[in-house]
């Protein structure tokens, strides 16, 4: 059981999380291509995060610790990602677990799989899905390549908007089909605050596989100026859907900062209106379990 201290809420909070969703930058060995400003995603203020970025500059409210991070790929190289891997296995101090980027339409994903597993830290892998999630989920190789995952008991990071039907009948299918595969929604679905009455009828039907869980993170995203009690409301609605076995929150750092600093956004994680035994869940428990921590 993590300590805990009361906040200016008057409620427990945690003295030690864990950050699942963390982006740390090279950009001396790393090429990064999204950052650079002519390339999409075309955001006027990306410039802001085109930096060095290590797990020092993780800095928590007064008396929390940061006891270990999951860094998710962040597009340091992708035709070799095993660089991206080494690198934060070398320099990062905090105790770390990744999610390394592989293409998941590769017809050769099992010998790029192989690659990666020399790796002590790796424990999933991510192909970032967003508007094309529908039409990858489809194909055959792609199915075939999450069968081949699912048999190394490695985890699939999905980032897609979770809104569109036929990329939820997909998912579903490929989870049915795989049922040791174990699937993480990233940044909540994509859909924005608050929860869409679409999005709540199909995260309730992933819930219900057993084989989901959710992160909670990227408001950013979709609003620079999110709302802090909507993003409440939105953990709140998650928790009913979710249960708090299956649900995460995590900062998606450098991103975060285009919105909040690190330690803002953390003081308001721990000020949710939940009770001390969810909340350490939901900021540590759950992380350890679901990462191998």
């Amino acid at each position: 059981m993590v300590a805990t201290q009361p906040n200016s809420r008057g409620i427990d909070v945690l003295s030690k999380i864990i950050d699942p969703h963390v982006h740390l930058f090279n950009l001396e060995q790393g090429d990064y291509h999204w950052l650079d400003s002519t390339k999409p995603p075309y955001w006027p203020d990306k410039q802001r995060i085109c930096h060095n970025y290590s797990d020092t500059d993780l800095k928590l409210p007064n008396g929390v610790q940061l006891g270990a991070i999951v860094h998710i790929e962040a597009g340091f190289d992708n035709s070799r990602p095993e660089r991206e891997i080494a690198w934060l296995e070398q320099s990062v101090q905090t105790p770390l677990k990744t999610i390394a980027f592989a293409d998941i339409t590769a017809f050769d994903f099992g010998q790029r799989l192989h690659r990666l597993t020399q790796y002590q830290s790796v424990v999933g892998i991510r192909h970032i899905l967003d508007h094309q999630a529908s039409s990858i989920l489809a194909l055959a190789q792609t199915q075939q390549n999450l069968r081949i995952l699912a048999e190394h008991a490695l985890l699939f990071e999905c980032q897609a908007d979770l809104t569109e039907p036929t990329t939820l009948d997909h998912l579903l299918t490929i989870l049915a089909d795989n049922p040791a595969l174990f699937v993480v929604i990233n940044h909540c679905g994509f859909a924005g605050l608050p929860l869409s009455q679409p999005l709540h009828r199909h995260l309730c039907r992933l819930a219900h596989t057993g084989q989901v869980a959710i992160k909670c993170s990227g408001w950013e995203m979709t609003d620079r100026h999110w709302c802090e009690t909507e993003m409440a409301d939105m953990v709140t609605a998650l928790l009913g859907i979710f249960t708090e076995q299956q649900l995460m929150m995590a900062s998606n750092f450098p991103l975060s900062l285009l919105s909040v600093d690190y330690q803002t956004l953390w003081q308001r994680y721990l000020q949710l209106p939940v009770n001390s035994t969810t909340l350490q869940k939901i900021c540590h428990d759950n992380s350890k379990r679901i990462y191998g921590l």
